[in-house]
């Protein structure tokens, strides 16, 4: 019985060491929000109806942090950032399996499909002039033939020439 309750709790120092080297490890990783691990008393039971301290310590779960975190500004024009509660819904793009994601690092795929870092799509409902069609979520794609490039009349730089160059005739 002593064996196994300090054997609990070497078991538990050590998956709470386990966790403290995953926050560390994603300190600086895109919408990460701390895990913490909840620990407690294991208790015998101690004749009828009683029940007795000290049978060791267990893993009683995990809690991620959903909280808000701080929005960072980037120059990405496809990041996006969730302001309170919320998720990302992402499809894999092989296996067309569902996922959820606070990590707003989007770009575009070579089929300009909006995508993660892994590949994953970002899902939404359809939209036509502005008011939102029914149906299931479905990966967002932008359509580039509907952007039309737009031709300046009129164009201002603002410049510094060095007085010190040659001058150079117009060919």
């Amino acid at each position: 019985m002593l064996s196994s309750i300090g054997l609990s709790g070497i078991n538990a120092a050590a998956k709470a060491i386990e966790y403290a080297g995953q926050n560390i490890a994603n300190a600086n990783t895109t919408a990460y929000k701390q895990n913490n691990l909840t620990l407690s008393d294991m208790v015998v039971a101690n004749g009828p109806g009683g029940l007795a301290a000290g049978a060791g310590v267990q893993v009683a779960g995990s809690n991620q942090n959903f909280s808000q975190g701080q929005i960072n500004t980037s120059s990405n024009a496809l990041d996006c950032a969730i302001a309170g509660s919320g998720f990302f819904r992402m499809m894999d793009s092989g296996s067309g399996s569902i996922s959820y994601s606070r990590n707003g690092a989007f770009h575009l795929d070579s089929e300009n499909y909006i995508v993660n870092s892994l590949g994953a799509k970002l899902t939404g409902l359809n939209a036509t002039d502005g008011s939102i069609s029914g149906g299931a979520p479905q990966p967002l794609k932008i359509n580039s033939s509907s952007i039309q490039a737009t031709v300046t009349s009129e164009a201002a730089a603002n410049i510094n020439l060095d007085a010190g160059a040659s001058v150079v005739a117009n060919a």
